[in-house]
């Protein structure tokens, strides 16, 4: 089974961390918060394996725009040759342009 290296992109760092932020200001509770961090960067860290198993949504820089879904988030991401990069996390709800 071939393995992908996994990149994760600024602004995917930037939307879990906004992401993180509200939910601690929201739950009043710094743990809800740093375990929903925890697992979107697991599950942005597993699109090692079989990253073309994701949704496609469209195409970006002519590659296929994908997503998985992480509880009420979707993750979107490209995969190359030889890795995937981590484009965003957005909650479901959110209208998006993708």
């Amino acid at each position: 089974m071939k393995k992908y290296e996994v990149r994760m992109s600024v602004q995917f760092m930037k939307d879990i961390k906004r992401i993180a932020e509200y939910l601690a200001a929201e739950s009043e509770s710094e743990e809800v918060a740093v375990n929903q961090l925890e697992r979107l960067k697991e599950a942005a860290r597993n699109l090692e394996y079989l990253p073309e198993r994701g949704n496609p949504i469209r195409v970006k820089r002519n590659r296929i725009l994908r997503y998985v879904i992480e509880g009420r988030y979707k993750i979107h991401y490209i995969v190359y040759d030889k890795h995937v990069t981590v484009e965003s996390a957005i909650h479901m709800k959110r209208n998006t342009k993708y």
